[in-house]
């Protein structure tokens, strides 16, 4: 049966059949190919909310093969089945950050998560996926791309991040290290702020104990509240 809607385009035995535009009653509009009254072929499929737009193959009305959907938050390029997000592809946030992972039947494959933030950054590690961001949780690793800024007083710009998470910040133990490779934190961390462990200097000093997070903005210094 053919979908309800103002249709613009051959047809062949009383189906739409050829390239053709259809206005749907939900207020979708479709231009591409059809095959005997279906959507078939590739086409593009531009939504009533006016920002959302599918660009790629169909199969019998649905998305289907390679695709893709751009939204105001997000872009995924990629496969499709069944109407569904469907095997690998590539999703891009509109803060710049971008991965490659599989679907299935519109859910993500569960496991660790390699991507790039906008940045420039890479991480490799577990995350939480939503139709807006990336958000870093669990144990992983961020690899800082030059120059990052140090901040809190580091001799050199941030190299790299290895431990736990939460929120996109780091926040547990983990090991924290410079350009160079000579100043290394290795402690407990919140919020992104080391609060216990130790701080080994480019200049070889060794500071050891609970640090004051207040401290730990700007081209301030890390303080040493005891050790």
């Amino acid at each position: 049966m053919a979908e309800p809607g103002e249709y613009d385009g051959p047809l062949v035995r009383g189906m739409r059949h050829g390239k053709g535009k259809l206005t749907l009653a939900s207020g979708d509009v479709y231009e591409g190919t059809f095959k005997k009254d279906k959507r078939d072929g590739v086409g593009v499929l531009k939504y009533k909310n006016g920002r959302d737009e599918y660009t790629g193959q169909f199969t019998s009305g649905l998305r289907n093969g390679a695709g893709v959907l751009k939204t105001a938050d997000s872009a995924f390029d990629g496969q499709w089945a069944q109407d569904k997000c469907n095997g690998s592809g590539t999703l891009t946030y509109a803060n710049g950050d971008t991965f490659s992972t599989s679907f299935v039947r519109g859910e993500r494959t569960p496991g660790p998560l390699k991507y790039t933030t906008g940045d420039g950054h890479s991480y490799d590690g577990d995350v939480v996926v939503d139709s807006e961001r990336i958000v870093r949780v669990g144990a992983g690793k961020m690899l800082y791309a030059a120059p990052a800024a140090g901040g809190g007083g580091l001799d050199d710009p941030v190299k790299s991040y290895e431990g736990q998470w939460a929120s996109s910040k780091k926040h547990g133990k983990g090991t924290l290290r410079t350009g160079k490779g000579a100043e290394v934190l290795v402690g407990v961390w919140e919020k992104d702020a080391l609060l216990d462990g130790v701080w080994t200097a480019d200049s070889g000093d060794v500071f050891t104990g609970t640090f004051d997070p207040a401290a730990q903005v700007g081209c301030e210094d890390f303080v040493a509240v005891k050790g």
